[in-house]
């Protein structure tokens, strides 16, 4: 998977693949309902996750 580039250190990476693994297909059939093109839904999917690994950092930081 490419999109672990984006990720740093093992910590961050394993984070992701929980989300990715936990909500890509939720994603997917959500995108598909609102696109309605198999396609263009992967891509917005894709997108979405690389958003998040670009900001993986942040995930599970408590805000104050």
């Amino acid at each position: 998977m490419m999109i672990l580039m984006i990720v740093d250190g093992p910590e961050e990476k394993r984070k992701f693949l929980i989300l990715y693994e936990q909500y890509r297909y939720l994603m997917l059939k959500v995108a598909v309902d609102i696109l309605h093109d198999y396609q263009l839904a992967e891509d917005a999917v894709q997108e979405a996750f690389v958003r998040v690994a670009k900001h993986m950092e942040q995930i599970g930081r408590a805000h104050v």
